[in-house]
């Protein structure tokens, strides 16, 4: 059984160091699942992973300005199925889906930061400083 769930947690990108945060956009993040199956509080699971998609999105360089989100196409305790979209001024784009199983453990912090290394390495993210007018 799918319960579909609508979250919406926006969350500030920082950008990377070298880049002064008051002369560039932020990136921002959203979440949001179209099936959650047997997981308790999938709210707060896709809130972290959020986050962790929000700091792998900072290493990466990615471009500020940049309006991403997380779309949880799968989730339960023993694996995620996803992808990124994201806009920017020249359009929508979509990343390709991954997939992410779990072994010996459910859902949690010890697979967050993988998962979200792994959306936002596989997307092809705007990376660098907006471009000026």
């Amino acid at each position: 059984m799918f319960t579909a769930i609508l979250v919406a947690c926006m969350i500030a990108c920082p950008l990377p160091a070298e880049t002064p945060m008051q002369d560039q956009p932020e990136a921002t993040v959203s979440c949001r699942a179209e099936a959650a199956e047997g997981v308790h509080d999938p709210e707060a699971h896709l809130a972290a992973i959020c986050a962790a998609v929000e700091d792998a999105a900072a290493l990466a360089g990615v471009r500020g300005g940049t309006q991403i989100v997380l779309v949880a196409e799968t989730l339960r305790t023993d694996f995620f199925r996803g992808h990124l979209r994201w806009q920017t001024a020249a359009g929508h784009r979509t990343g390709p889906t991954v997939e992410f199983g779990i072994l010996d453990a459910g859902l949690g912090p010890a697979q967050y930061r993988p998962l979200a290394r792994g959306l936002v390495d596989t997307s092809d993210l705007p990376q660098g400083p907006v471009a000026e007018n």
